[in-house]
């Protein structure tokens, strides 16, 4: 695994945990700071976001007490507004996330609940596509895991196939549109984002040595748009 791919997946999920990305942490002391340095930035988000205004020391009627309750205060609402600031500068600072990453991101950190060994059933592979307004075509290789998920804001189908090389991920992406095919590698994944004309990308991974076009063109074959009544 790459540095650079190891820092984009703690920046998304600073909690996500792998065999492979504890291995790399393990002998990387930059990315294991860099985890630490999240993990530590999450935390200051969360109490940042917990704050109970009402909690806040009440005006006392002295004057006194009252202009020493107020510059309590606004010292509070100052170190509130500096860690702010400090999260967003390095907010800012952090490479920004491709559509790649995030599969990979989402796919490394997706539990796969039982064995992949027999076919999804029709009903189910139905139910997933028309959650998000499509049909599929029987397609070969079999899948044999499905579900919907939830990918920068859309709930989008989420499925695996058993190809003759391994498995293999697929995610429907409306809305996420590429202008042409794009490979990538990331965190021992190889993958491609297709272009689905109007209607977003396909995005297709895995671990195995794969023809990830071949399969991508599969699905794009087989998606069918429900049309909007």
């Amino acid at each position: 695994m790459k540095c650079s791919d190891i820092q984009l997946s703690l920046g998304a999920e600073p909690s996500a945990t792998s065999p492979e990305l504890e291995a790399h942490l393990r002998e990387c002391a930059a990315c294991a700071e860099y985890r630490s340095e999240m993990l530590r930035l999450d935390a200051d988000i969360r109490r940042a976001l917990m704050i109970d205004v009402n909690a806040l020391p009440a005006v006392s009627a002295e004057p006194r007490a009252r202009k020493f309750s107020r510059v309590r205060q606004w010292a509070l609402a100052a170190s509130v507004l500096l860690s702010i600031a400090a999260i967003l500068v390095m907010w800012g600072a952090l490479p920004r996330h491709s559509l790649a990453a995030d599969v990979v991101s989402h796919v490394i950190s997706e539990p796969i609940p039982g064995s992949l060994d027999e076919p999804v059933d029709a009903r189910t592979v139905r139910d997933v596509m028309a959650y998000s307004g499509m049909k599929l075509d029987p397609i070969n290789p079999s899948i044999v895991f499905m579900r919907t998920c939830l990918l920068r804001g859309r709930f989008v189908p989420h499925f695996i196939l058993r190809t003759e090389h391994g498995v293999a991920t697929v995610m429907i992406l409306p809305d996420e549109i590429v202008n042409a095919p794009e490979p990538f590698e990331s965190s021992g994944y190889k993958g491609l984002l297709l272009p689905n004309g109007t209607h977003g990308s396909i995005a297709v991974l895995s671990r195995s040595d794969f023809d990830p076009m071949h399969y991508a063109g599969e699905v794009r074959r087989a998606v069918r748009w429900i049309p909007e009544k």
